[in-house]
């Protein structure tokens, strides 16, 4: 925002003892965190954060660090010694409206006090739940890893954001505080891939309130993000968090799947419902599954990239302009953070338009050019 008066913000500080301090972003102490602390000073470095070990109403205390993404090339750009690698796990959630602010407290290794950094609530209960209670716990995650006021900084870590889930162990999906019923449909996952027990869920009426549980869930804004789909897609491994029930993403996207196909061959869960008191007969209380963001996105990571047989490099199947059409459902914020995603998944596009975090013209062929009339 240019020009006024600058957005008043109501932030909450935790302290020690459990006490929580509520005031007005405009009186603040000068006590925030500054990234000059802890600058990126290789092409290709990144921030990741530490979280330390604690209990649910802990203050949540971190350590924020730089290190190389590609040890083998990037970090032969500095002087000294080679750094070492980065092992972290990557969060993908969803941002949440612009509101209250809540403080947590961020060190640098070779600074010796902690400053405060504000997050949105979701991002808070976010930590708070990932956070371990008997050992520490190391996190990429954009609100914090970049300086989200330094535009430079900001195209270049975006422009390599693919790598940057790409290399991480393992991608942790927060869906968000839990629900009355999100625990019992993250449960309900491991019945659904059971394929002996799948032919009698979708026919008993006592099942509904599980399948009703779990089209609520498929329901939740993380699954309509157009990033996620390259979040997803490049994990190696990843798991759904909503409280502090959890699920494989693998096996939420079997039983997405098998949850569209019982649905697309005659509604059988939907008259199953609709045959339950559980839900008071509602003839359509599921809708169409296949519209929800969740059937939408396990449909198009579903045939984004195939491993070869030899070797771990993924390859890219579709062109970027079905790519564009196909992600077109999916909401995003920032038209130019959407051109790296989509840029990141093309198979004709990878890589060859980011130069340094910028986008460079495309060289595109036409089926005409290529093919041309006789």
């Amino acid at each position: 925002m240019t020009g006024g008066s600058p957005s008043r913000k109501r932030r909450r500080i935790h302290d020690d003892e459990g006490n929580t301090r509520e005031y007005d972003s405009q009186s603040e102490s000068s006590d925030i965190y500054n990234y000059a602390n802890c600058p990126l000073t290789a092409m290709g470095d990144i921030r990741v954060l530490t979280i330390r070990k604690g209990k649910k109403g802990d203050v949540i205390e971190c350590t924020l660090t730089t290190r190389p993404l590609d040890t083998s090339k990037r970090s032969q750009q500095l002087d000294g010694p080679t750094r070492p690698p980065v092992h972290y796990e990557a969060l993908s959630y969803h941002w949440g409206s612009p509101g209250e602010e809540v403080a947590i407290r961020i060190s640098t290794l070779n600074i010796a006090f902690a400053s405060n950094f504000y997050v949105s609530p979701n991002l808070y209960a976010a930590l708070e739940q990932l956070r371990l209670p008997d050992g520490s716990r190391t996190l990429w995650i954009d609100a914090i890893c970049i300086d989200q006021k330094n535009t430079s900084e900001q195209n270049s870590q975006v422009s390599i954001m693919a790598d940057i889930y790409q290399t991480a162990t393992h991608v942790c999906v927060w869906l968000g505080p839990p629900s009355e019923d999100s625990s019992i449909a993250l449960d309900f996952i491991s019945r659904v891939v059971n394929l002996d027990e799948f032919d009698l869920l979708v026919t008993d009426s006592s099942a509904a309130k599980y399948w009703g549980a779990l089209s609520s869930l498929m329901k939740r804004k993380w699954f309509s993000r157009r990033w996620v789909v390259q979040e997803i897609a490049l994990a190696k491994r990843a798991t759904l968090y909503c409280g502090s029930a959890e699920a494989d993403w693998s096996d939420f996207a079997v039983a997405v799947s098998l949850f569209e196909a019982a649905e697309t061959k005659g509604r059988v869960i939907s008259k199953a419902i609709m045959n339950s008191s559980h839900y008071g007969h509602v003839p359509d209380f599921l809708g169409e599954i296949k519209s929800l963001g969740a059937t939408r996105l396990v449909d198009a990571t579903s045939n984004l990239f195939r491993k070869p047989k030899s070797g771990n490099k993924l390859e890219r199947l579709l062109d970027l302009d079905v790519l564009i059409s196909n992600l077109s459902v999916f909401e995003a914020s920032r038209p130019h953070d959407v051109i790296y995603a989509v840029l990141a998944l093309s198979k004709d596009t990878y890589m060859s338009a980011m130069v340094d975090g910028e986008i460079r013209p495309l060289k595109r062929t036409t089926a005409t050019q290529r093919w041309p009339a006789p």
